[in-house]
């Protein structure tokens, strides 16, 4: 009797687990936005890296609402833009973090894509890299697509990097793989995650505290 209500037990536990699987997968983004959200996420910070506000400007709503965590909200394109063109150009650079980026519609307006993102400073390592979640809601409107809103927020220091721009633990020890090197470690440090752990989940459970005063704050947007 108690064998059999274990497998009830088990079997329910599945059920809802496989039922939840398939919701989520039923609600998900399809392929085509998540990749038209992709090549914009490209080419808009592929501009914010090479210091083209032309190009920027083209993808801003005029009233863009611009929300960081340490510096408050900035109103409208000019003054975001602006900001740009002091403290980034030609000091910092910004990567997403792989397969950290998720992708949803928004009936009627357009989407909401959220995600890690990492900020880098070229020349600069001593300056430190840091990493911020962040949410930008894009529309779609007139055939074209703009950030109306975007939030950056959760800034902090990550993972110092070695000689050769790779990551590398408390020992010294670097992988030129970010991905391979980031599930060893995560494995030897924490024996009871799964091998198959996604790179983005554990490079979040690698972190270490280190002392923001290490990551320069009036650089990052």
């Amino acid at each position: 009797m108690k064998l059999k209500r274990l497998l009830h037990l088990f079997l329910s536990v599945m059920l809802v687990f496989v039922g939840a699987h398939v919701h989520a997968q039923s609600n998900g983004p399809s392929d085509t936005l998540f990749q038209t959200m992709q090549s914009l996420d490209t080419k808009l910070f592929d501009a914010y890296n090479r210091c083209d506000l032309q190009t920027l400007g083209a993808m801003m709503s005029d009233d863009l609402e611009f929300y960081h965590d340490q510096t408050g909200l900035s109103v409208g394109k000019a003054a975001f833009l602006a900001a740009i063109q002091q403290n980034v150009c030609g000091k910092v650079e910004r990567t997403i973090v792989p397969g950290s980026m998720e992708v949803y519609p928004l009936k009627g307006y357009g989407a909401v894509q959220v995600g890690v993102h990492r900020f880098h400073h070229p020349g600069h390592p001593d300056d430190g890299v840091g990493e911020a979640k962040f949410v930008t809601l894009w529309q779609n409107k007139d055939g074209g697509w703009k950030v109306t809103r975007a939030i950056s927020y959760n800034h902090e220091p990550v993972a110092k990097y070695g000689e050769h721009g790779q990551l590398s633990d408390a020992t010294g020890f670097s992988q030129p793989s970010d991905g391979q090197y980031l599930r060893a470690v995560v494995q030897r440090r924490n024996p009871s995650l799964a091998p198959q752990l996604d790179v983005s989940s554990a490079y979040r459970s690698l972190r270490r505290p280190t002392p923001r005063a290490q990551y320069r704050s009036r650089d990052r947007v």
